[in-house]
């Protein structure tokens, strides 16, 4: 589904899908209200019953009587209650005020009629007071539409990513993508055994021919990574561990990875640390110039930041990307998972909206302007023509999948 950020509506998938040749809002975006925002509907409400969960900013039904209402919602703001009684168009029967509502004709309940819908639930039934009902997520997470068409990009936006084959030989079954290089040939996932999740690459001499034998990689250099991306080269592997960075080099493809302690990330690591922030989700892009990574104790909620560099340094500390879109929610953060080689698409999970996320833009000095659902895609990461998408996807348990985009 394509959509700009007024049509926008992730959970931890785990998988890895390739596709084939497939930006954002204002820092006015509404503070969601929930603990996951959308709205729900309700039943059709009698006379009004026992107190339910309280919702938000929704309009009681009209009503016969109200039952008293004093359940706490799932942090609501403003569900203004009535006397008990019937409500009117704006408040219901009786109810608390701020994070609490009454059933029966509270904010989003009714007394006798219909209940009217609020952000998170309309009214219940006769006798059974109002509960907020089932989620649909995307109002609160709305935000206003900024610039154009990003254009023509190196992948392709209306691509479809809805199948895959799998891509490991011998799949476990519990495989989830970590990373692969642009040039296809080397990939490391993680294992998710349920007692000791253990950590592979693997190397093959081109993208149509079967990976080699998977290497585990020193289990006491990685065990505990939250996230790893391999250099375009394959020499360099940074894991985020134990809220800094690390990185594992060597020598070749065929050599073995050792540990290099902080290595190019050393800047980045000495500023978290002196800030007590944690640093995770590397994603290194395919001119080795531009690295994207989360701060998840940033301030202001903007949690996905890009740290640009000149060949041979350092990265330098990364700054966020303030967009509507990518700023982090009290129900999760955008979390990058891979860029195209030409720097115009992002992919990320969206763990406020439980989806796999492409965002696009015209140029990399412009905001991202186009926000693709890709669905329950794991980890997404493109090739370098990006007419491929590595993923992780359920499919006979989580294994290493790949996709054609058409």
């Amino acid at each position: 589904m394509r959509f700009t950020n007024k049509q926008l509506g992730l959970g931890t998938i785990a998988g890895v899908l390739v596709w084939c040749a497939p930006g954002c809002g204002s820092a006015d975006e509404q503070k969601p209200a929930g603990a996951f925002s959308g709205a729900a509907r309700g039943g059709t409400g009698g006379s009004g019953g026992t107190s339910g969960k309280g919702g938000r900013n929704g309009k009681g039904g009209s009503g016969a009587s109200g039952g008293a209402g004093a359940d706490t919602g799932d942090a609501g703001e403003t569900a203004t209650g009535g006397s008990s009684g019937g409500g009117s168009d704006e408040t219901g029967g009786s109810g608390g005020d701020g994070e609490t509502g009454g059933s029966g004709g509270k904010g989003n309940t009714g007394g006798t009629g219909t209940g009217g819908t609020g952000n998170t639930g309309t009214g219940g039934s006769a006798a059974t007071g109002a509960y907020a009902g089932e989620l649909i997520p995307g109002p609160d997470l709305d935000c206003r539409d900024v610039g154009d068409s990003p254009g023509s990009t190196l992948c392709d936006q209306g691509g479809d990513w809805s199948s895959g084959d799998t891509v490991l030989a011998e799949p476990g079954g519990a495989d989830v993508l970590l990373s692969i290089t642009p040039d296809e040939l080397t990939v490391v996932w993680r294992y998710a055994d349920a007692l000791q999740p253990a950590y592979y690459t693997a190397e093959r001499s081109s993208p149509g021919s079967d990976f080699g034998t998977a290497v585990r990689l020193d289990a006491s250099a990685v065990d505990g990574a939250e996230g790893m991306a391999l250099s375009p080269d394959g020499l360099r592997l940074g894991i985020a561990l134990n809220t800094q960075f690390l990185e594992l080099q060597r020598l070749s493809r065929s050599a073995p990875f050792v540990n290099a302690g902080s290595g190019n990330f050393a800047l980045i690591n000495v500023d978290a640390g002196e800030k007590s922030l944690r640093v995770g989700d590397p994603v290194i892009a395919a001119d080795d110039l531009t690295l994207y990574y989360s701060v998840p104790d940033a301030d202001q909620g903007y949690t996905l930041y890009v740290s640009r560099r000149q060949p041979g340094e350092l990265w330098p500390l990364g700054v966020p990307l303030e967009e509507c879109e990518l700023q982090g929610h009290t129900t999760g953060l955008r979390r990058p998972t891979g860029v195209s080689a030409d720097g115009l698409t992002l992919f990320y999970n969206d763990e406020p909206r439980g989806q796999q996320m492409a965002a696009f833009r015209s140029a990399i000095d412009e905001p991202f302007s186009l926000f693709v659902e890709l669905g329950m895609l794991g980890g997404a990461q493109p090739n370098a023509a990006c007419d491929r998408l590595y993923f992780s996807g359920p499919k006979d348990g989580l294994q290493v999948l790949g996709a054609n985009a058409r």
